[in-house]
């Protein structure tokens, strides 16, 4: 797992790569890395306003290609999703039972300790 190289990338909306990454993206690219594939889609196209139009939009997203874990059986390479406004409408991935990587709307890529963010927490996600 090198969490280093994600590191300091800038956020851009929709972003997947170059150029910089949404928080979807940084989270589909590190756990490619790390051999775990999560496509990055739910069918429909992305738009700049989706969680006012579909509020659980990125949960039920996962539920897709994923399944909800307990907080007491998370592991490395899950994924968090985090509320923002009351909307879970951030993800980032765990790298170990304390931290986690993600980034956030006009920010850049960061590891954060998982207990500043748990009482944000919606949903811990593990990818089938």
């Amino acid at each position: 797992m090198n969490p280093e190289k994600y590191l300091n990338k800038k956020y851009k909306f929709n972003g997947r790569g170059k150029g910089g990454y949404d928080c979807l993206g940084l989270v589909v690219d590190f756990l490619a890395d790390n051999g775990v594939i999560l496509p990055d889609t739910d069918g429909r196209i992305i738009e700049s306003d989706w969680m006012t139009k579909d509020k659980n939009r990125l949960p039920n997203g996962l539920s897709l290609y994923c399944d909800q874990v307990n907080i007491k059986d998370k592991q490395p390479l899950d994924v968090v999703v985090f509320l923002i406004g009351g909307i879970p409408r951030h993800a980032g991935v765990l790298i170990d039972d304390y931290k986690f990587i993600h980034i956030f709307d006009n920010s850049t890529a960061r590891i954060s300790k998982f207990d500043k963010w748990k009482k944000r927490l919606h949903s811990i996600w593990r990818v089938r």
